[in-house]
């Protein structure tokens, strides 16, 4: 018999297509819900679809599918699903270099090239269960999850400052503020402006983030720390200074030392603060614009640098000290953000570094109230920031300061002045939801009671989709549009409802990644997560889109999953 010669070379035209298409036949990646067998959830990190793949993308998926083929002949039922996180300006801009090509059409075709890429180089995927961010499919439920919000009262509007592109006309993140300027423009002067922004109120979780880092104990020690550290978790008192000369109006401060409010000798509010304008007086109006116009140009890294000298101008107004009844000025100055605490800080230079360089660089007076163990009461030459005992203290003078931090408390609550307070530092600032990009999710939130419901508690039945500004080719960001937008008609009503064009930040429509239209936490899959569930504070309901029901405890599936570092 004769025998065939051993091919001697690969031949990649050859041999892949054919194995791939058996694959396919064979329906090898595809996972079903019903299988006996233990179930294994691969999710890798989904691309920017805004270019070409690149070796890195295929390394990274390649690692992923390597894994998934292994547990695979392990004899688990492996869920491996891949979608294109497709919002953002990634995709905007690189569609207007392009001439101007629309930024659907640009994401999608990139989408089609990337897909044929990646089956070329044999990943087993299960494509049933792509998803596409940019798809109104899948954006829904991004929707549907922001009106849960809004319904729970954990989505509200606010001003707040934002960095402005005069040419883009969109909102800047900090990161893209260069020197000052549009990272895209670097002759652009980047502007602050004071828009109405969508929050999502995060504090209301701080405490519950913070309490189940516990539970991570298969996470590394040092990283539960920095979460730990992030959060922040503060115990102080609110206290309200009284305006001089501005009767019911008053500065609320929050400090974590109230043993040390004899000590405050002046007062600082951020350039932002609202009641800037209404302190300042007219002797001192011109120094204090130029001032603010001045520190809102700066970014809030440069604003909190301990290596940059602090700057201030007084503003002519003075406040109450509520615990001595003795006045005191106040300042604005730029090392106070109105996005941190409260905007304004009562300001003990004896006892902390930051007000005691500014109180000596501008001659302000400097009272000692915490005096350390076995001092002789001389000068300070620096800010004593250690306990000790209570001194100029009236009524607490003798008590230590850690005494003192509650009976100051007790009183400052038995007199109407303040009361106790928990912050969460790296909570402080509402997340901010809101961008002024098209290449995000509607902001869905009208005046329709069916479009808005105040109660979502159920997925969606109805799809949300279309309401939203899209630029045409060529047309500039920001180009002058109508602000309202008519939507899909809804039942009930006699015409289209009414929806704003605001949309959300690109990273909001990241939630649901975990497979629009699989249903993988209903059917067992093992999940990154310990829990399936995204409930609310009073955990009676599970939000998951795939897992939306009333229930009295977490979903509890294993956290065997793997995840790649990097897939963007």
């Amino acid at each position: 018999m004769e025998l065939k010669p051993r091919r001697s070379t690969y031949v990649p035209q050859e041999i892949e297509p054919k194995w791939q298409k058996t694959w396919v036949e064979r329906g090898v990646m595809k996972a079903s819900d019903k299988s006996p067998k233990p179930k294994y959830y691969d999710l890798v990190m989904y691309p920017y679809p805004s270019g070409d793949m690149t070796v890195g993308h295929a390394r990274n998926y390649v690692m992923g599918d390597v894994l998934a083929r292994m547990k695979r002949m392990q004899g688990f039922e492996v869920m491996h699903p891949f979608g294109w996180d497709a919002f953002g300006l990634p995709a905007e801009n690189a569609a207007m270099k392009r001439g101007g090509v629309h930024p659907k059409k640009w994401t999608l075709d990139n989408i089609v090239k990337f897909k044929s890429e990646l089956k070329m180089l044999g990943i087993l995927y299960d494509w049933d269960r792509e998803v596409t961010s940019c798809l109104p499919d899948y954006y829904k439920w991004t929707e549907w999850l922001f009106l849960l919000f809004y319904g729970r009262g954990l989505a509200y509007r606010a001003m707040a400052p934002v960095n402005w592109c005069p040419v883009d006309k969109t909102v800047l993140a900090n990161e893209q503020v260069i020197n000052g300027r549009c990272w895209r423009h670097p002759d652009v002067e980047v502007e602050k402006r004071d828009l109405e922004q969508w929050f999502f109120k995060i504090t209301d979780y701080a405490e519950r983030l913070l309490n189940d880092l516990e539970r991570l104990d298969k996470w590394p020690h040092k990283v539960r720390v920095m979460q730990t550290n992030w959060i922040g978790r503060s115990e102080g008192a609110e206290v309200d200074f009284p305006v001089d000369g501005h009767e019911g109006e008053t500065i609320r401060i929050y400090t974590t030392r109230p043993d040390t409010l004899f000590g405050a000798t002046f007062m600082v509010l951020a350039p932002e603060h609202p009641l800037v304008e209404k302190v300042t007086t007219d002797e001192h109006r011109a120094a204090v614009q130029q001032y603010v116009a001045t520190a809102r140009k700066e970014s809030e890294i440069d604003r909190l640098s301990t290596e940059r000298e602090k700057t201030g101008v007084p503003t002519g107004g003075f406040a109450i000290n509520p615990v001595n009844g003795e006045k005191i000025p106040i300042w604005v100055a730029d090392y106070v953000l109105v996005t941190y605490g409260t905007g304004a800080i009562m300001a003990v230079p004896a006892h902390d570094e930051r007000d005691f360089a500014f109180a000596k660089k501008y001659g302000l007076p400097i009272q000692e109230v915490i005096a350390a163990e076995g001092a002789e009461g001389d000068d300070l030459r620096e800010a004593y920031v250690g306990p000790g005992v209570m001194v100029n203290s009236g009524q607490f003078d003798g008590l230590d300061s850690t005494t003192g931090f509650g009976r100051v408390v007790t009183w400052l609550e038995a007199k109407g002045l303040g009361k106790q307070s928990v912050k969460y530092r790296g909570a402080a600032r509402f997340r901010s939801c809101t961008a002024r990009s098209t290449a995000s999710c509607p902001c869905r939130q009208t005046s329709c009671p069916l479009c808005c419901p105040r109660n979502t508690s159920r997925s969606p039945t109805i799809p949300i989709s279309g309401a939203r500004p899209v630029r045409s080719a060529g047309e500039r960001r920001g180009a002058r549009r109508t602000p309202w937008t008519p939507s899909s008609t809804r039942p009930g009503t006699s015409s289209a409802t009414l929806a704003p064009t605001t949309t959300m930040s690109p990273s909001i429509p990241s939630w649901p990644t975990t497979g629009c239209r699989s249903t993988s936490t209903r059917a067992g899959w093992s999940t990154r997560s310990s829990t399936c569930c995204t409930r609310d504070s009073s955990r009676r309901f599970c939000t998951t889109r795939a897992c939306s029901r009333r229930t009295s405890r977490s979903c509890g599936f294993s956290t065997r999953a793997w995840s790649s570092a990097s897939g963007r």
